[in-house]
């Protein structure tokens, strides 16, 4: 029995039992003229990919040179006529503290003074400060929250006992839908999955999920027939989290249970309708240990007693209204947290709590847990963490809403609304991200105030606020905010240079091709140091074009020296591509193959016509003068490099001495020779007015078009081809291969049907004698 693979066709054939002829030889030779031309056309194909990955990796290098030395963006361009224009600005150190100096291409050689300057101002509204700096206690956060919910579909009854196929819904339709036997139901809760079978029971998918720890959940029926989910777990994480994993949707807005919210936020369990006894219960707390209903307790020495039927409401208001407390008690449902705050502020304001006759108000066991403490700190507020409500608890703001129950306002014409439970971070950067409101705010913990700014300095610039529908977001120390209602305008800055006074709308800004930083105000005639008048001169920086250039030269060697090998580079004719079956033997490690091809690929691009084009058209440019400059790169300093790299060897040389004579003389004719960039749009005139890195840059960009739109093209024509006709060639060669053993099994038939009656001959004839 022999297998016969032809470049995946395979065929089993029991071959040479009567004949005792070696099949599979004799075919395989029979086939070695067409298997040699199939090794060479994959050899060809070999090449073709080769090559295409050649010009591929060109083309990136020829494109990383461009992107470095011919873009505005890069550091190290140098196709702009900006970079042979370069100032610098010699002035003491001294006066960095006040104003920086940078000149840009439009500056020239100069000398200035500079007297005074003042700062361009936002319009700036500030908030009252320190309105926080009061003595405050706070509960934790989400002690007595947890998360809940509850399937809107209805159930059959007896569910519970109902195997998951047969599930289903009060109307009698079917909870899951499988698409087939097999399927099963795959879902996540908190992170862990569980998988149900068809025939299990909606008990024990539940009774799977409750007995899972990590889960930290349980999962019911409820007696009218709808699913629901409890987190095992109180506080600030204990969201349900779903997942559908696999088989028929449980969660989302088509799941089965009729739980449309993939996660579930945590909720308190109180709020100050509730009495206090029903609030311990609900929070797993006592009211006290001394076997009495009630609750006492003391704030800065003043007792509060209540008895366990009193509503937290009620507890609130009496505390707040007491003027020997002198606290504020507020309790955030969407924060679950309980807060206390002076009413005093500043310097020697304090909180004292104490827990009386064995009762729990205070305390981590207490119904607010509010520490039994004695504070003289401040409670900060957290614009990342703290919502609008819990920072106006804490600034002791009474917050106003407006008829939506949204806190609004308006700033420059842009109003703004916001739940209560939003927090600070999300208000300020909805205010900072509104290209309309045209306006920055802030909140500084340091002034514990917040600060509405211009985006823009200068006199134009302002800043209004004010209220919307109600709300108290302004109207002085009272409001959120701290601030009135008002407008606020900015201020101009101002420069005093060579006796002459210029005014800037802005703190960076430029002048006869200087930019000008303001950092401080300064004034030469009033300054605690003495510094005295700025003077400053401004000359040519040929030092820096110098070294941008000689950057340039030798990267630019480097990539013609690059290219000029790729089509010298000698072919090793010794070395073939490899066959298809030469690479699956096991006569080559994989090492000794790539060794191979490193060989093979030798010579890959030589003498390509693409590249020896693009370096012949390189080298010319060097001698050519450049229309409206007078002068041709040759004449500022560069050369090419003798002929001993032959015609296309492309590199040239920098003649540094030079090149500075040249700048000096004339940095714009410099700047035209190297930059310049036509505007004609006659192809001649164009070429010819173009400085030496425009004509670069447009002799590059069409090899890189050439490379892509019509070499890699090509090649990859080529290549497709090339397989189409290799598996035309194999499809012929396995129709050949299946002729050629159908004939050897007709004559195997044969040879078996003359065995037989040879056989049966020499019976008969045995019989006879």
């Amino acid at each position: 029995m022999a297998m016969n693979t032809i470049n995946g066709y395979s065929t089993t054939r029991i071959t040479g039992l009567n004949s005792g002829l070696d099949t599979d030889s004799l075919i395989e030779k029979a086939m070695s003229a067409q298997q040699a031309k199939l090794d060479r056309m994959y050899q060809n194909k070999t090449k073709l990919e080769w090559k295409r990955d050649a010009y591929t990796d060109i083309n990136k290098l020829v494109t990383e040179f461009t992107d470095k030395y011919m873009s505005q963006l890069s550091e190290d361009n140098v196709f702009s006529s900006s970079v042979y224009k370069a100032f610098k600005i010699s002035i003491s150190d001294k006066y960095g503290a006040y104003f920086d100096i940078a000149g840009t291409s439009a500056a020239s050689i100069s000398r200035h003074q500079i007297t005074k300057t003042t700062l361009a101002e936002y319009a700036t509204i500030q908030g009252e400060q320190y309105r926080n700096r009061v003595a405050g206690l706070s509960g934790t956060e989400h002690a007595n929250s947890l998360a809940a919910v509850t399937g809107t579909k209805k159930l059959a009854a007896d569910s519970a006992t109902t195997e998951l196929r047969d599930l289903k819904y009060e109307d009698g339709s079917s909870v899951f839908q499988f698409s087939s036997s097999t399927d099963r139901v795959s879902f996540s809760v908190n992170g862990q999955t569980f998988t149900f079978n068809q025939d299990q029971r909606l008990s024990e998918v539940m009774s799977d999920v409750n007995n899972t720890s990590a889960a930290k959940a349980v999962m019911s029926l409820s007696s009218d027939g709808f699913i629901s989910f409890k987190s095992t777990v109180k506080g600030e994480k204990t969201a349900l989290v779903f997942g559908n994993v696999a088989g028929p949707e449980v969660f989302g807005r088509s799941g089965a249970f009729g739980i449309d919210e993939l996660v579930t936020e945590p909720e308190s369990l109180i709020d100050e309708n509730m009495t206090l006894r029903d609030i311990a219960a609900a929070a797993g707390k006592t009211l006290g240990d001394n076997g009495e209903d009630f609750i006492e307790f003391s704030i800065n020495g003043k007792i509060f007693h209540f008895d366990g039927d009193t509503e937290l409401r009620d507890v609130i208001d009496t505390v707040n209204s007491d003027p020997d407390a002198k606290v504020t008690l507020t309790y955030d449902h969407d924060r679950d947290r309980f807060m206390l705050r002076s009413d005093l502020q500043g310097s020697g304001t304090e909180i004292k709590t104490e827990n009386l006759q064995g009762t729990n108000f205070f305390g981590e066991g207490g119904i607010t847990g509010i520490a039994e403490d004695e504070t003289e700190g401040y409670q900060m507020i957290d614009r990342q963490t703290d919502t609008i409500a819990t920072a106006a608890a804490k600034m002791g703001v009474d917050l106003q809403l407006d008829q939506d129950g949204k806190f609004s306002f308006i700033v420059n014409d842009v109003e703004f609304s916001f739940n209560s439970t939003d927090t600070l971070e999300k208000m300020i950067n909805t205010v900072n991200g509104d290209k309309d409101a045209k306006a920055r705010l802030t909140y500084s913990q340091i002034t514990d105030s917040f600060v509405f700014t211009s985006s823009e300095t200068g006199r134009n610039a302002s800043v209004s606020v004010k209220n919307a529908n109600g709300a108290n977001a302004f109207g002085g120390a009272a409001s959120f905010f701290g601030a009135a209602e008002t407008e606020a305008k900015g201020k101009d800055a101002t420069i005093v240079i060579d006796g002459e006074t210029i005014t800037q709308s802005s703190n960076i800004f430029t002048l006869d091709g200087l930019q000008f930083t303001l950092k401080v105000d300064f004034d030469a005639e009033n300054n605690s140091e003495n510094l005295g008048a700025a003077n400053f001169s401004v000359d040519q920086d040929i030092d820096k074009v110098v070294d941008k250039v000689k950057s340039f030269v030798k990267a630019y060697n480097e990539l013609t020296q690059s290219l000029y090998s790729k089509v010298t580079e000698e072919i090793d004719y010794d070395y073939s591509p490899l066959t298809q079956a030469q690479r699956e033997s096991d006569e080559m490690s994989d090492k000794e193959i790539e060794k191979w091809d490193t060989e093979a690929k030798k010579g890959i691009l030589r003498n390509d016509n693409t590249i020896k084009d693009l370096l012949s058209s390189l080298r010319m440019d060097i001698f050519k003068t450049v229309e409206g400059a007078g002068l041709s790169p040759y004449d500022i300093g560069f050369n090419t490099s003798k002929y001993s790299q032959g015609q296309y060897g492309g590199q040239i040389t920098f003649d540094e001495d030079k090149f500075r004579d040249a700048m000096k003389k004339d940095p714009d004719a410099v700047s035209r020779v190297m930059a310049n960039v036509s505007t004609s749009t006659n192809k001649e005139t164009e070429f010819a007015e173009s400085g030496l890195i425009t004509k670069f840059f447009d002799q590059m960009s069409a090899f890189r078009t050439q490379i892509r739109g019509v070499n890699l093209k090509n090649t990859n024509e080529k290549i497709d081809d090339m397989s189409d006709s290799m598996s035309d060639m194999i499809k012929k060669m396995y129709e050949e291969q299946e002729r050629l053993y159908s004939q050897f099994a007709q004559m195997e038939s044969l040879l078996s049907q003359y065995q037989s009656q040879s056989t049966w001959l020499s019976q008969q004839i045995s019989t006879l004698g």
